[in-house]
This record gives structure tokens, sequence and C-alpha cells, in this order.
């Protein structure tokens, strides 16, 4: 099984002409959205990957670009980050080595699962090597994944029975 890897997150995934948050789009195409939830330290690695999912047929929320958070207190950009999760589809959580020191993480990811359901809250292992360790409440999401066999397919997988494998691109759709 393997990961995404930083060096998978092509040129080819980044194009600065082409806007990265739904909200900056001048139209709207009839695609999911989706809460892209990382720890800050990770910032460099966003666009990419938001890029990645875009190539994917999905809109992409970042907190880093929408202008309404702009200078607000903690408590302000709670309820404007609570109202951007409620209005997603879908939830993503940029996973890396770092998000075990967010302090916002785990609190949008809560909200992710309550306003988005289990089924629907996911995360990105995001590495250097393609391999990925965790050992935390984290786990009990399920993750993004590519296939080994030899073919770029990503498949979205859960810890639990309960939900079957699934083609990534579908669950994006779904």
């Amino acid at each position: 099984m393997a990961y995404l890897k930083t060096s998978d997150l092509r040129e080819t995934y980044f194009q600065k002409a082409q806007p990265l948050n739904e909200s900056s789009l001048g139209f709207r195409a009839p695609t999911k959205r989706i809460f892209l939830s990382y720890k800050h330290e990770d910032k460099d690695k966003v666009v990419p990957v938001v890029k990645w999912l875009q190539s994917k047929g999905v809109n992409v929320y970042i907190d880093y670009l929408d202008n309404e958070l702009i200078g607000k207190s903690d408590v302000d950009a709670a309820k404007i980050l609570r109202t951007r999760i409620q209005q997603s589809d879908k939830f993503i959580l940029l996973s890396t080595h770092n998000v075990r020191e967010s302090k916002w993480v785990p609190w949008e990811l809560g909200l992710g699962d309550g306003f988005d359901g289990y089924k629907n809250v996911i995360r990105l292992p995001l590495t250097t090597t393609g391999t990925w360790t965790s050992k935390d409440y984290y786990d009990i999401y399920g993750y993004i994944y590519k296939s080994d066999l030899g073919y770029e397919q990503w498949y979205v997988e859960y810890p639990d029975s309960n939900y079957s494998l699934i083609k990534l691109e579908d669950w994006l759709k779904s």
C-alpha cells in the first residue's frame, strides 16, 4: 500500500492563474465541496494538494484564501470555519506528522464528522517516502492510498468493515 508522496504532487497540478478556493470561482460547477484541514506548518504543501484534488473534479476550500478570516479573533474565525465545514459535502484531513501538534485540526475533524458524517471524512496521508504509520485517534477515519498493482489508481479505505473499499473518484462524487 502506497500513500501520496510530496514528489507525486507534480508541477502540472499547480497553475498560478487558476483559483484555489471555490468562493473565488466565477461559476458553480456541479461538483462536491471539500473542506481541506491541515496544520499551518504544512501550508507549502496545500496548493499542490488542492490542485491534485481539483484534477479529480472537486472544489476545495482552504482557509488561508478566505478573506472573511483576515484579522478575525479565534472566536470569530471558529464561527466562520464552522460554517464552511457545515457547507462542505466532504472533509479531507491533510495528514502529516505535524497534525498531531495542532489545536485546530482535531476541532475541525470533529465538526467534519458531525456535519458531513463519518463516511464523508477521510485522511490524506502525505509523506516523503510513500509509507505511513500512525498510532492515534485519527486512525478511526478512512484514508486515501494508491494501488500497489502498478497503475495509478487511488482508493479510500475505512478501518472498519462497515464501508467497503471505494475508488477515490467515486468517493469524491458520492
